[in-house]
């Protein structure tokens, strides 16, 4: 039975994360500062079930002294953890706690048995970096830390805007108004539907949105976000990495701050980065086995992904040279015409139909975006030249400086600067305000700092050097996705000059392809110089690693 399970698990992972996240729901207190009772309840069930299984387990290997210190130990900790969710206002610790001592007893039993394989401690990371994800959107209120969010012009109206017309229509777009209406409407229906879905369960199906349903609207950027590290992980694996490698690149994935602010971020953006991983993965599938429905799996991912926000579109110019490349290798020319037939004649319905009803409707150009006010504007940032802007580097902290409203002297306005520090922060202050956050911030910065420059050198190395791990085909791909993201990022903050337009959320997709790089760099240790250089990034990436864990699950 339980191979079974184990089996559908592994074949079904979105399905059973799904789940997993609609579970969590149990940790979502009704009021703030009051203990959940389901919450507490299915905590004891867990509890017991693995202090159960952990007792089973624990005798085969130890001793009667070291068996019972054994148990003693996580009876300790169960009474802890109950401890800390009776008395505390918010389960944050607890499920924090939970979770690091959950992951750190499972490896620990693992490696007693000599079966912690390089599976699971992917298997571990998955753990951790969810952990992480779901204490930050349980502290993070539905209202906190949102971009162009509340009021009558702001993402939860527009979600509010097919809840309260039950899908029978379409929000209008034109060029007069600034708001999120000119966004693909896909991730706003499902968010609507969310929605629906739990006013129905509680027997109030045409009732106002609760503050609990809106709170819950983070359960599906948690899976979204989650999903991603699953795809992350897929697209490394996809090629001979060694085992060093897959676990720094997927553990990078799990414990980047990004994925973990985007968790919590109630937009379009996380849903779709996920389908432009999606995109990348399929795209590498579909190269090595070039079917009809791989190719498809491609248009669907594109598609929808065009359809949550138009920049997916962005991973067309690769996939497009990919389709190229097989086409021309290959002799079956009427095959790949077929094929790329069907791509099209899914991709540009699914990708476009929103631009062209604009379009026709109101005559609102394909590629539009809201224009914000210049001179005057607490953002505008015309007044600094290129060159400011490119090499300036000049820096009071680590996080983004705007002005004197936030107790800065000036603004930042440097592009390198302004990626490196919104990667990490966003456009907040977190972990400013308190000392040890404070540090952990720092330390972060530095050690992404670094982890960046190697990722750039790794990536002009492998897309320059022929390796047999990543053949021509791809590294021309990975190679003309990275230059299409950043060259239409730069000119993006160029042609909206404006402290928003610069933050990394915009150039998400360019963590998995540094991660990606900065895995293959890290071969078998055969020589001496690259043993050293495996250790210090292992070091780096653990030191990354820990002060985002405990930045975000202390903030």
């Amino acid at each position: 039975m339980s191979t079974k399970i184990k089996k559908l698990a592994i074949a079904h992972p979105y399905a059973v994360l799904f789940i997993i996240c609609l579970c969590c729901a149990i940790f979502n207190p009704l009021e703030k500062g009051h203990t959940y009772l389901p919450g507490l309840i299915i905590m004891f069930i867990v509890q017991s079930v693995i202090i159960v299984f952990g007792c089973i387990y624990s005798r085969k290997y130890f001793s009667i002294i070291e068996y019972l210190g054994f148990t003693f130990i996580l009876l300790i900790i169960a009474f802890y953890l109950d401890y800390n969710y009776l008395t505390l206002e918010d389960p944050i610790e607890m499920i924090a706690a939970a979770g690091i001592v959950f992951t750190i007893g499972l490896g620990f039993i693992w490696a007693l048995q000599k079966k912690l394989t390089t599976k699971r401690i992917i298997l571990l990371l998955f753990i951790l970096g969810f952990t992480i994800r779901l204490v930050y959107i349980i502290e993070t209120g539905w209202g906190d830390r949102q971009h162009d969010f509340g009021g009558n012009n702001g993402h939860l109206n527009y979600i509010e805007f097919f809840y309260k017309y039950n899908f029978t229509a379409l929000p209008p777009v034109d060029t007069e108004n600034v708001n999120q209406f000119y966004h693909p409407p896909f991730y706003y229906a499902i968010a609507a539907l969310w929605f629906k879905i739990q006013n129905l369960i509680i027997g109030a199906p045409g009732a106002e949105i609760s503050e609990l349903a809106k709170e819950n609207l983070q359960l599906l950027t948690l899976f979204f976000s989650s999903t991603c590290m699953i795809i992350s992980y897929k697209i490394f694996n996809s090629f001979k990495m060694s085992s060093k490698g897959l676990i720094a690149s997927t553990a990078i994935v799990a414990f980047h701050p990004t994925f973990i602010i985007l968790s919590g971020s109630i937009n379009n953006d996380i849903l779709s980065i996920m389908f432009f991983l999606a995109a990348i993965l399929c795209t590498i599938q579909w190269y090595k086995n070039p079917t009809l429905i791989n190719i498809l799996k491609i248009a669907f991912a594109v598609g929808f992904g065009m359809m949550t926000k138009l920049s997916v579109a962005l991973v067309a110019p690769a996939i497009a040279l990919l389709f190229i490349i097989k086409f021309f290798k290959s002799k079956t020319y009427f095959k790949f015409i077929k094929q790329f037939s069907a791509f099209t004649t899914v991709v540009v319905p699914l990708g476009l139909w929103w631009g062209i009803r604009n379009f026709f409707y109101n005559n609102v150009p394909l590629t539009y975006i809201p224009k914000i006010k210049t001179e005057g504007h607490s953002q505008y940032l015309g007044q600094y030249s290129i060159w400011q802007r490119l090499f300036d580097f000049s820096s009071a902290d680590v996080w983004m400086a705007r002005g004197s409203y936030y107790g800065y002297e000036y603004r930042e306005h440097n592009l390198a600067l302004m990626i490196l520090k919104t990667s990490l922060f966003g456009e907040y202050y977190i972990g400013k305000s308190q000392t040890h956050t404070y540090y952990f911030s720092n330390v972060l910065f530095f050690a992404n700092l670094i982890i960046c420059i190697i990722a750039v050198l790794a990536i002009i190395y492998f897309i320059f050097k022929k390796t047999e791990i990543v053949s021509n085909a791809f590294r021309v791909f990975f190679g003309v996705l990275y230059v299409t993201i950043m060259g239409s990022y730069i000119k993006f903050c160029f042609d909206f000059p404006h402290d928003c337009t610069m933050d990394f959320r915009y150039i998400v997709p360019t963590v998995i392809i540094g991660a990606f790089f900065i895995g293959l760099s890290m071969p078998g240790e055969k020589i001496k110089p690259q043993k050293w250089y495996n250790a210090f990034l292992t070091v780096l990436i653990f030191i990354f690693c820990i002060s985002s864990m405990f930045l975000y699950i202390t903030l």
